[in-house]
């Protein structure tokens, strides 16, 4: 018996039943690297069989958390200055600035790229700033 995960060999144990055998390759805590084709073969002196199965693993859904928060700053009017966040989640967040009345900043100039699977990273480039009297 050989067990294979994308063509690579597995470690597997190996349980007595009452029809003999049975063959178990145990994936604790399972990830997505653990996501592939799985295929076993068994062989005697009549011949060989195969049983493949994939396998795609889905991640869990988690409220978004910053691993990188946009920082304070003193500016001059004039200045130009990016804002920066990275945000992980699953789904991936959407990510976008407000201002303190709630409003959207740079609505659709935001940057983001995906980092992995789960995180992305926002910038926003504000230039010329200018002050703003209430």
């Amino acid at each position: 018996m050989t067990l294979t995960k994308d063509g690579e060999p597995i470690s597997f144990y190996t349980e007595p039943t009452e029809d003999g055998l049975k063959y178990i390759h145990q994936i604790p805590s399972v990830s997505p690297d653990d996501a592939g084709t799985y295929r076993a073969v068994a062989t005697n002196e009549v011949g060989t069989a195969y049983s493949t199965a994939e396998l795609d693993v889905k991640l869990r859904k988690r409220a978004p958390q910053f691993t990188e928060v946009p920082r304070d700053v003193t500016l001059t009017a004039g200045d130009d200055h990016t804002i920066v966040a990275e945000v992980t989640g699953i789904p991936k967040p959407n990510v976008y600035v407000v201002d303190e009345d709630g409003n959207v900043v740079g609505r659709g100039k935001g940057k983001i790229v995906e980092v992995d699977e789960e995180t992305v990273r926002f910038s926003l480039d504000v230039n010329d700033l200018q002050v703003r009297l209430s």
